[in-house]
């Protein structure tokens, strides 16, 4: 469900953070060897790519987890898109001021549902 809510709204118009996007991929799964992983949400643009994780609560280990576990082996996985940006972004109903923190700190952009729309909270930044 909550996968659907934020792939809902950004594939009108896959578009993140003032960077417009190619495509969007959902539940992109890739496995290499004995590397296999799922990624909620993936914006591929040409300059840059988008790895999206979602969860319904948002807690500091997600964070970890993208930023440790997720990204590295999307670095094994997607060799082909070594040499774009790389934005790590977790997207939740409810974030609280700690994971807002560990956020800013690991350099990952933040989508919380507000209403219907998403409120976007940029590292290093106010809440826009």
């Amino acid at each position: 469900m909550i996968v659907e809510f934020f792939y809902n709204l950004l594939v009108g118009k896959p578009s993140l953070a003032g960077i417009d996007y190619d495509f969007i991929d959902k539940n992109a799964t890739r496995r290499k060897g004995n590397i296999e992983e799922k990624y909620s949400i993936l914006l591929v643009g040409i300059d840059d790519v988008v790895i999206v994780e979602t969860v319904y609560e948002a807690d500091v280990s997600r964070i970890d987890n993208l930023v440790n576990k997720k990204y590295e082996n999307f670095n094994k996985l997607y060799a082909e898109y070594s040499d774009r940006n790389h934005h790590l972004v977790l997207a939740s109903f409810y974030i609280n001021e700690n994971v807002k923190d560990e956020a800013r700190k690991n350099n990952v952009i933040l989508l919380q549902r507000k209403n219907d729309l998403i409120e976007t909270i940029m590292p290093n930044s106010q809440m826009q």
